[in-house]
């Protein structure tokens, strides 16, 4: 099973840490079965920050390394798609 973490994870300071980021840039993050960690986090503050995505993965010595990194849109428009997703929820559960 795959868990997703938001905004409060133990593992979010040591995934900051990975992708030289602080820790309340951390928008998500969730942990693969094969061992992968996919992270969301911000550069910057605001709406207009640039939201990037990266996969983790331990290497040899157990140390999080960042394997691939992508930028994936800004804070608002991530903000607004998720908005979106619950509202689309909402009306499929009426």
């Amino acid at each position: 099973m795959t868990r997703a973490l938001w905004r409060s994870g133990a593992r979010f300071a040591e995934y900051a840490e990975a992708v030289g980021a602080r820790t309340e840039q951390m928008m998500a993050a969730v942990e693969t079965p094969a061992g992968a960690a996919l992270v969301l986090y911000a550069l910057g503050e605001g709406p207009e920050a640039t939201v990037v995505r990266s996969t983790l993965r331990r290497d040899e010595g157990g140390i999080l390394r960042v394997q691939h990194e992508e930028e994936v849109g800004t804070v608002g428009g991530f903000t607004a798609r998720v908005e979106g997703l619950m509202l689309e929820y909402r009306e499929e559960e009426r």
